[in-house]
């Protein structure tokens, strides 16, 4: 072996691998490279490192012996660091783990392990291991809420045919106002048609808006007559009555151009009604009977229809009563019958319709 180079300071520890010197050595007895004085600089590239000396067998050298434990102890850590690193890759070929990036392992504190080795300094999201299923967009009908409960169907629905609501039905009107022409009209609030002052066994004035008549008691109806000839022929008399006695009779009365019978529709105040022909001698009841069609104590209308053969009487718009009797509209008027004496009737309106 050559000595230090320019008697330089021998080297007490191997500057490469750090082992101890050998006195009066000129290489490194564990790595073989040449040892350098302080302050010495190498001149071009190391040599190659002189082969050691055969040691005599029974014989270990404290030199070796104290370079070669520390490397056998850092050969047999390497074997274990690099089964275990290949028993966690699975056991794949050398061949594929080397080259590439490590693994990164992730033990989580809750299975026991330790923190990641070499952990990235900001975490990215953990691979899932569930296998990733395609999932099929919607179609555009898919797609489409279906309507709520409640809400209008669009364009495209089809509604439910409703059947429309049978009406309820109403009482026949009477033909009157249809089926005719107003002749004559008189709402009775001023003095006009009628006659006004005392008359046979009655009094008839004005008053209210209304015609009023006094009549005393008899056995058989009193007539008050317009003062103006009748249409003739087939009528209507229509008229609104109110009484406060209930044993009065009052209504409508009608004549021909002869003056006899005079035909008249009578109610009471019970809703009882009477169909008469007055022949001045006698009287002659052609119907009579009871009606709920009538209402005590309020205002009723009454009509009596003339025909060709017949009369009809109509209370507050229902058919009561008919009888066979033929007449003509020559004159038209009032008629009561009061079996006290002073009871009193009031007259809203009076008309009379002719036929078309």
């Amino acid at each position: 072996m050559s000595g230090p180079r320019d008697g330089g300071t021998a080297a007490r520890f191997c500057p490469f691998c750090g082992a101890p010197a050998v006195a009066g050595g000129g290489f490194c007895a564990g790595c073989g490279r040449p040892l350098l004085t302080t302050g010495a600089t190498p001149e071009g590239p190391p040599a190659a490192p002189a082969p050691s000396p055969p040691v005599p067998a029974g014989r270990v050298s404290r030199g070796s012996g104290a370079v070669l434990i520390p490397l056998a102890v850092a050969a047999l850590v390497g074997i274990a660091a690099f089964a275990g690193t290949t028993a966690a890759l699975g056991g794949g070929p050398l061949g594929s783990q080397i080259g590439s990036d490590p693994p990164h392992i992730d033990l989580s504190t809750d299975g026991g392990g330790s923190l990641p080795v070499n952990p990235p300094a900001t975490p990215g999201p953990t691979a899932s291991t569930t296998p990733t299923v395609p999932v099929a967009s919607p179609t555009a009908a898919e797609a489409s809420p279906a309507p709520s409960p409640g809400t209008t169907p669009g364009p495209s629905a089809t509604p439910s045919p409703t059947t429309p609501p049978t009406p309820s039905p109403t009482p026949s009107p009477t033909p009157t106002p249809d089926a005719a022409t107003a002749w004559f009209t008189d709402d009775l609030a001023a003095v006009g048609y009628w006659p006004v002052g005392k008359q046979d066994l009655l009094t008839t004035v004005y008053g209210g808006g209304r015609f009023l008549v006094t009549a005393r008691a008899t056995n058989y109806p009193l007539y008050v007559w317009a003062t103006l000839q009748g249409p003739g022929g087939t009528a209507t008399l229509e008229a609104t009555f109110r009484s406060s006695a209930p044993r009065t009779w009052y209504g409508l009365s009608v004549v021909d151009e002869t003056g006899a019978p005079i035909v008249s529709a009578l109610v009471d105040g019970t809703g009882a009604y009477a169909l008469h022909a007055d022949h001045t001698e006698s009287l002659e009841t052609r119907a009579q009977g009871h009606t709920d069609a009538f209402r005590p104590g309020r205002a009723n209308r009454l009509e009596l229809h003339l025909t060709t053969r017949q009369i009809v009487l109509y209370v507050n718009g229902i058919n009561v009563a008919q009888a066979n009797v033929s007449t003509a509209a020559a004159r038209f008027g009032i008629a009561v019958q009061a079996e006290k004496d002073g009871a009193r009737i009031s007259v809203d309106d009076y008309r009379v319709w002719t036929a078309p």
